[in-house]
């Protein structure tokens, strides 16, 4: 997109958003994933170097349509086969708490806005 921003620009529903992105300007095409997101804080090393940003993932949607200019996303989920891993409860689980003991130096990282708005960042996924 020549580095302009891929946003969303119109909510339809409840379920549907349009994007600032087309045929015409990404690779983007049915079935793609996106994530609407909020930039997050600065994320710096201990020297100082700034290393990216923490963002926050909204929602993640599918691409149902993809128009010159636009493209419209959906939340929904593509059907995938069942698998043993997720039958038996396949994934990631937590391990407990970190030993961290000094609580000073956690730094809470949270959102400022959960809820997707016009405007709010997109990336494909």
């Amino acid at each position: 997109m020549s580095g302009k921003k891929i946003q969303v620009i119109k909510i339809i529903d409840e379920f549907t958003i349009l994007i600032n992105a087309g045929s015409s300007s990404t690779n983007i095409k049915i079935d793609d994933q996106i994530v609407v997101y909020e930039k997050g804080p600065e994320i710096k090393d201990i020297d100082g170097t700034i290393l990216g940003t923490y963002d926050f993932d909204k929602a993640e949607l599918l691409i149902t349509k993809v128009g010159d200019n636009f493209s419209v996303a959906k939340n929904h989920t593509k059907n995938v086969p069942l698998s043993v891993g997720k039958i038996l409860g396949g994934g990631y689980s937590s391990n407990g708490p970190l030993p961290i003991d000094d609580e000073d130096q956690i730094t809470n990282l949270e959102p400022k806005n959960l809820y997707i708005s016009i405007g709010d960042l997109v990336k494909i996924i």
